[in-house]
């Protein structure tokens, strides 16, 4: 039971109230008269059942009516167009924008005034300065609305005319006959028939010249493989043709590349070290050489596994100008007889032989 019915269903209650009271007094006063009080007994019988009724519903709770619930709940979110500076290739979508939002949230735009100052809230730069002259005049109370201002239409009718390409179908000619796939990017036939149908819209050429100007555009991978297939009947037939061939062509040259990549290497878990610069030789080319403990002249030479002399050692041979390798006075640690070669001295195949002079002559000893 709503609000807007209570006062109905209390009067009702009321005058069910009284009327009930009334015929008890009338039943009780006429009891000892012999008329049939059969009409009187059903009357208040009915009477009792419809107040109980009414009892009933007044016991039931009461719930308000719900809020309606407003147009601009159940219409589209629609973004707004980006500002018109006064670019001429931009008109076009500005203006469509504009008619897109109209018509998408008709509730926030009932009046062509709305339509109109919501355009100019959208004008910048020298747009907005051809729009300003007019916006004074239509707030001038001494002065008649502008043309312009008598409606939506009328406004881009005349910012069009001053913003907007004065020969719009001889642009949009040119610019079918300059499309062609191969300038797009990406060069797919998608993005070739979308901006083919960007500019179809403002020529008058039947569907056949547009066929023909669309095939012409397209690459030669595409045309060859339209060849040997049926004309199709209808330039969207055409693009639907076309991007299925082009989309088929690019997957198919993903696949070859993929069948002549070379294999890939197994990774190894062991890092890789970096190549020394200085060459290295097998240990097992060159012989070690034996030393005596002790020398000829009780000197000890150098000890080939440690590869050094104590420094007293060392002094010892500088003085009295004795070999630093072997302790021999005979000859110097360059042309020590007992020092192993140099993996150099076996590579360039000389070998540096000390003079007999300085070898001694063990058999003479």
């Amino acid at each position: 039971m709503s609000f807007s019915t209570l006062p109905i269903y209390h009067a009702l209650t009321d005058s069910l109230s009284s009327l009930l009271s009334y015929h008890s007094a009338e039943s009780s006063s006429e009891m000892n008269q012999p008329e049939d009080d059969d009409f009187t007994s059903i009357s208040v019988g009915q009477l009792n059942e419809l107040f109980a009724r009414l009892q009933q519903l007044e016991n039931q709770r009461v719930v308000p009516l719900s809020a309606p619930v407003s147009a601009s709940a159940t219409e589209p979110r629609i973004a707004d167009p980006t500002p018109f500076s006064g670019k001429r290739h931009e008109l076009h979508n500005f203006l469509s924008k504009c008619r897109l939002k109209f018509a998408g949230q008709p509730s926030r735009f009932k009046s062509e005034s709305s339509k109109i100052y919501y355009l100019g809230s959208y004008l910048t730069d020298q747009a907005y300065s051809w729009f300003q002259p007019l916006l004074s005049q239509a707030q001038d109370p001494n002065q008649p609305d502008p043309p312009e201002f008598l409606s939506f239409d009328a406004l881009a009718a005349s910012l069009t005319a001053a913003y907007g390409d004065p020969n719009l179908r001889r642009a949009s000619e040119r610019a079918i006959r300059a499309l062609k796939q191969s300038k797009m990017y990406p060069p797919s036939v998608s993005q070739y028939a979308m901006e083919f149908k960007a500019a179809r819209q403002h020529v008058t050429w039947d569907d056949s010249s547009l066929m023909d100007h669309f095939y012409e555009g397209l690459t030669p991978t595409v045309k060859d493989f339209l060849c040997p297939l049926d004309e199709p009947k209808s330039l969207n037939d055409l693009i639907a043709l076309a991007i299925k061939i082009d989309s088929r062509d690019y997957d198919r040259k993903l696949e070859k590349k993929q069948e002549t990549a070379p294999p890939k290497k197994p990774s190894s878990s062991v890092t890789p070290q970096a190549p020394s610069s200085r060459p290295s030789y097998p240990s097992a080319s060159f012989p070690r050489a034996s030393f005596p403990v002790v020398t000829a002249d009780g000197t000890v030479p150098m000890d080939n596994s440690a590869n050094r002399i104590t420094p007293e050692e060392r002094e010892h041979r500088r003085v009295n100008n004795l070999c630093f390798y072997c302790g021999s006075a005979d000859h110097k640690r360059v042309n020590c007889p007992k020092r192993p070669m140099r993996p150099a001295q076996l590579n360039s195949g000389v070998i540096q032989i000390p003079p007999e002079s300085s070898v001694k002559d063990t058999t003479q000893e």
